[in-house]
């Protein structure tokens, strides 16, 4: 017996906030099921754990003979000389499950007009394919060739006082015992973000161990993008209803860019990232160290 063998004995589904339930003979439900989403046509159809049950529905219908569309196109689902049958038959649609949310569709969203690839392709990319893609669109853009060649420089061979200069850790200051009141945090707006872009950190400008003042690089440039991108959404936010679906959306695209700009910054010296420049992550460390550092001074002038 295979795993296609178990009949469907109920489809559940949600739209607009309306659950609907087809309940009959797997015949009529698996009918019906097909009839709805053709009527309502939808772009995206969540699935609630697995999109195996996309597969499933498939080897159902052609078990029981039945010529039901999912997608949005025909397809002869009993050709023999049909390849890659089940996408053929789902085209047209995209097909999520409830683990790809966390951040709803418009996180998704976010993530496609970053990288330029459609949604479908994302959900099988990690955030370092993403990335690679967009550092090829910038390239592209600047008319520049892009080499086939995977061979990285990935660090440069540099003295002991060069490594301990840059490449320093976190400062944790000595906390004086006791119980204290007034206590404050102190926090930075995007940070390593305007750091890059202020101080034009990318991976070809450090490649000589010098950064160019005359235009921004690939990486500040896509930086200033996205930061510009996120203030957006974080100052809609204060015009709307914190309990508006548009608030809700905004709140999730600022999250979204957010976790864009954070792997940016750790990934600019990743072996893993075609351009990829150890010298230009720990620039970016260097510069927030000299911030913090400037930032206690200036607390404990003011006692």
């Amino acid at each position: 017996m295979s795993c296609w063998d178990d009949p469907i004995k109920s489809i559940k589904i949600r739209h607009d906030d309306v659950e609907i339930t087809f309940a009959d003979d797997e015949s009529k439900i698996l009918s019906d099921f097909s009839a709805y989403i053709t009527n309502v046509d939808p772009d995206v159809l969540v699935f609630k754990n697995d999109l195996n049950v996309l597969n499933y529905l498939f080897q159902r219908i052609k078990l029981l003979s039945l010529d039901l569309p999912i997608g949005r196109r025909k397809t002869d689902i009993y050709s023999i000389n049909q390849s890659h049958i089940l996408e053929k038959w789902s085209q047209g649609r995209i097909y999520l499950t409830s683990k790809h949310l966390e951040n709803g569709i418009v996180g998704l969203i976010e993530l496609s007009q970053f990288s330029y690839l459609p949604l479908r392709l994302i959900l099988h990319y990690s955030i370092g394919r993403l990335i690679a893609n967009r550092n090829l669109f910038e390239v592209l853009g600047r008319n520049c060739v892009i080499s086939d060649n995977n061979k990285r420089n990935f660090e440069q061979i540099r003295t002991v006082d060069e490594i301990i200069d840059r490449d320093k850790a976190g400062m944790i200051f000595t906390p004086q015992i006791g119980l204290h009141e007034n206590v404050a945090v102190l926090d930075y707006n995007d940070e390593f973000a305007n750091i890059i872009v202020n101080d034009n950190i990318s991976y070809e400008s450090m490649a000589n161990n010098k950064k160019s003042d005359k235009s921004l690089g690939i990486l500040p440039q896509i930086v200033k993008q996205l930061i510009e991108r996120r203030v957006y959404f974080r100052q809609l936010l204060k015009q709307l209803s914190p309990d508006s679906i548009e608030a809700n959306d905004s709140e999730k695209r600022a999250d979204t860019l957010k976790k864009i700009l954070v792997c940016l910054y750790w990934t600019t010296g990743s072996y893993w990232n075609k351009y990829g420049n150890v010298l230009a992550f720990e620039e970016i460390n260097k510069k927030s160290r000299e911030i913090l550092l400037k930032t206690k001074d200036i607390v404990q002038e003011l006692g």
